[in-house]
């Protein structure tokens, strides 16, 4: 869709991607569906925040506490970087399978 911008086009690719790409008989597919669904929701939530300039936007508004939220924005965007990096789904799939390969041992 025309509609679309780059980053939500992107975003649908990777799903379509993913789906196109999932084992169905994979155990832990729920856990991967449900970060997967998370990663995309957070993605866009994190884009929309940082495409603004918070500090001068609420300092127009007169908002008392622009600074400080301005900085606390800074700090989740941060964050959420770093929450990105850990929970990609490669990230996740290889400690999933390293845990069912530590449980199927202790099964043996």
């Amino acid at each position: 869709s025309p509609n679309l911008s780059g980053t939500q086009k992107k975003n649908i690719g990777v799903a379509i991607g993913y789906l196109k790409n999932k084992e169905t008989d994979k155990v832990l597919n729920g856990v991967y569906d449900t970060d997967f669904i998370a990663s995309i929701a957070s993605n866009q939530v994190d884009k929309q925040i940082s495409t603004i300039n918070w500090n001068n936007s609420l300092t127009k508004l007169k908002v008392p506490t622009a600074k400080k939220t301005a900085g606390i924005l800074s700090v989740y965007s941060k964050a959420m970087q770093q929450v990105h990096q850990y929970t990609s789904g490669k990230s996740i799939e290889a400690t999933g399978d390293s845990l069912w390969d530590k449980a199927k041992n202790l099964v043996e």
